[in-house]
């Protein structure tokens, strides 16, 4: 085993991109999604490298991310980067059409996940190493059918500014 890069969100346009670019500059990468067909159909897209290995499952709760991160963990010698790239749907009803749990699922989709990841992964990371949080433009302006992706979107930039924070000046960097 070698150092590696794990991409949560490996079969989503973003995070296709970032596997990419990572076995493009000779980078092991551990590519983590919620779908096995997606994950066959990236290494497949990709020629199936060695470099490449897949991960099934989310970091919807703290049991599933838990989980997920042994599995990671046991992939690797050293995990050198995580980067985090998830979001839930958009082109939904307006806001004032969404229940409360509705809305919460939706923030929840966003934030959650990314929260869980990171809290999960943080430990695994190796001194010197990154955790990169992807979320999106839309923090900062409205898509049509994603005001909930914003008002996440906006929490997520205080949540990777509060783990920063809190980190400080250890080994891992936000």
């Amino acid at each position: 085993m070698m150092a590696s890069f794990v991409v949560i969100g490996a079969t989503g346009d973003v995070g296709r991109g970032i596997v990419g670019a990572l076995l493009e500059r000779g980078h092991a990468v551990i590519a983590v999604a919620r779908n096995e067909d997606g994950l066959a159909a990236l290494a497949a897209e990709w020629g199936n490298p060695a470099a490449l290995r897949s991960c099934v499952g989310n970091f919807a709760d703290d049991g599933a991310a838990a989980a997920l991160a042994a599995a990671i963990a046991g992939m690797a010698d050293t995990i050198s980067g995580v980067v985090i790239s998830i979001n839930g749907p958009r082109q939904l009803p307006g806001l004032l059409a969404l229940s409360s749990a509705q809305f919460q699922s939706l923030v929840g989709l966003d934030l959650i996940t990314h929260f869980t990841a990171a809290r999960a992964l943080i430990p695994a990371i190796a001194p010197g190493g990154v955790l990169i949080g992807i979320g999106g433009g839309s923090a900062d302006f409205i898509l049509a059918g994603g005001a909930h992706m914003s008002v996440a979107q906006a929490g997520l930039r205080m949540l990777y500014r509060g783990l920063a924070q809190e980190l400080g000046e250890t080994a891992v960097h936000i």
